[in-house]
């Protein structure tokens, strides 16, 4: 059925199974797959299950984006903000939540908490929360 941009079907993302994206006669075109799919056991995902969070507890003097919380794919022992991407806490485009539930996707993720001196107890509460709603089990909190 081809649909455009403005009348596109209601889907919740859990009955998304696959999506094939493409060009053909010069329009592009995305096939949406809600049918159940076998995926190969030798095909590894291209998620990296790892990733690293900085919370500066401030927003830094110099900062171009307005955040205090930072994130860098693998397992990173910095606290320089400058060394990660800046995320927020909430927000549309740009939320911590979505990296974390990404990571979550793999049994063999693994989340490090990098914590800047000075962060006060209520941010190092709400990281755990959130992480507990985005169902990551492994973490560990690194403070220096």
């Amino acid at each position: 059925m081809e649909i455009d941009v403005h009348n596109l079907p209601s889907l919740p993302a859990s009955a998304l199974k696959k999506l094939e994206m493409g060009r053909k006669d010069g329009r592009g075109f995305a096939n949406l797959i809600t049918a159940p799919i076998k995926i190969p056991a030798n095909l590894k995902g291209n998620i990296n299950p790892e990733l690293t969070i900085l919370l500066t507890g401030v927003v830094p003097a110099n900062a171009i984006i307005h955040s205090s919380i930072y994130v860098k794919r693998g397992l990173h022992e910095g606290f320089d903000w400058k060394e990660y991407q800046y995320t927020s806490w909430t927000g549309q485009a740009e939320n911590v939540r979505r990296y974390l539930e990404e990571v979550a996707i793999s049994k063999k993720h693994h989340v490090r908490i990098n914590i800047c001196k000075g962060v006060s107890n209520k941010h190092i509460d709400r990281i755990k929360k959130i992480m507990e709603e985005c169902n990551v089990t492994n973490y560990e909190i690194i403070q220096p």
